[in-house]
């Protein structure tokens, strides 16, 4: 049989009144600098993700015109078509050249949050299959 315990009965043991908050203030100063950390490595992957976006869209407008390099001198005007499409998204194209009938473009950028900035670099290569 379980006993019973009356209101009056059941009082706090002294010295324990805040410690509610104590608890949830500590929980807070825990989680924030994890949930700053996340935000920083989301924000960093996220600035990756469309930097590889747009070095693909890149690559492919250099593709586009490097197709007929089996038969015809295309000059730098894959580069230059690619150049175009990633100033058009802000960036800075830092390489860029043709082998056969592929354009390969590299642009670099930077990518952070709450202070923290780092290089991040993508690559890209297009063209027909032979």
């Amino acid at each position: 049989m379980r006993a019973r315990v009356r209101a009056e009965e059941w009082t706090r043991a002294e010295g324990e009144e805040g410690s509610g908050t104590i608890l949830v203030l500590g929980a807070v100063l825990v989680a924030s600098p994890l949930i700053a950390v996340l935000l920083v490595v989301g924000g960093i992957g996220t600035e990756q993700a469309r930097l590889q976006a747009v070095v693909d869209l890149a690559a492919l407008a250099g593709a586009d015109v490097s197709a007929v390099a089996q038969w015809e001198d295309v000059g730098d005007r894959p580069c230059a078509a690619a150049r175009s499409v990633v100033e058009a998204n802000g960036e800075v194209m830092s390489e860029c050249w043709t082998e056969g009938v592929d354009t390969l473009v590299v642009v670099s950028g930077r990518a952070g949050a709450a202070g923290i900035v780092i290089p991040i670099e993508a690559r890209a290569r297009a063209g027909v299959d032979p």
